[in-house]
């Protein structure tokens, strides 16, 4: 996993299924299907998840460190 090149790094598929992360095979990982779920998102829902973030940017902005 911590390779530079990505032709040596293992890939997602079989970090998920690998020993090290599956603890020997006893607590496997959900499948991609299983843990991948669409859902439609509103303009809305976006802007109302962005805005308290922005807000927060805005009140550290106008902090004056000394």
């Amino acid at each position: 996993m911590l390779q530079k090149n990505p032709e040596d790094r293992i890939a997602l598929p079989k970090i998920k299924i690998h020993p090290w992360t599956t603890n020997g095979d006893r607590e496997l990982m959900l499948s991609t299907e299983e843990n991948c779920v669409f859902e439609e998102v509103t303009e809305e829902e976006v802007v109302n998840a962005v805005r308290p973030a922005m807000m927060f940017i805005s009140k550290v902005n106008e902090l004056k460190f000394f």
